[in-house]
């Protein structure tokens, strides 16, 4: 224990004489290593900042996703709701005044054969 100690005290004695001795290279190396660790300290602050924007603005998505959701919902309730309104009427008024009963369907049959072409034809030239 007492020599890590020693150690210790001699490597920071060496450090001290060093500092008095005014080497051109160690001041360099300690200027270029407190630029750096400037240099470093900035990049991680901006990098904070960025993180920062980045959530907020995952988070202002996420706001603008369920406030589009919510919209789509309302809009297929209103639909919803008017079918069901609709269906109510037809329920409640099991003849309404436009209802017209269907015409009895009768099979062609070979006489009726040509009025049924020409009542085709005359589809086919509407549409």
């Amino acid at each position: 224990m007492e020599d890590a100690t020693q150690e210790h005290l001699e490597n920071a004695d060496h450090a001290e004489h060093a500092t008095h001795e005014g080497n051109p290279f160690l001041t360099t190396v300690s200027v270029t290593i407190a630029v750096l660790a400037v240099l470093a300290a900035t990049v991680g602050s901006f990098e904070s900042h960025e993180s920062a924007y980045t959530i907020n603005d995952k988070s202002d998505a996420a706001y603008l996703q369920n406030k589009a959701s919510d919209q789509w919902a309302f809009s297929r309730q209103r639909v919803s709701r008017r079918t069901c309104i609709k269906l109510r009427r037809l329920l409640a008024d099991p003849m309404p005044p436009s209802f017209k009963p269907m015409q009895s369907v009768t099979r062609p049959t070979a006489r009726t054969d040509r009025p049924r072409r020409s009542i085709l034809k005359s589809r086919s030239m509407k549409s």
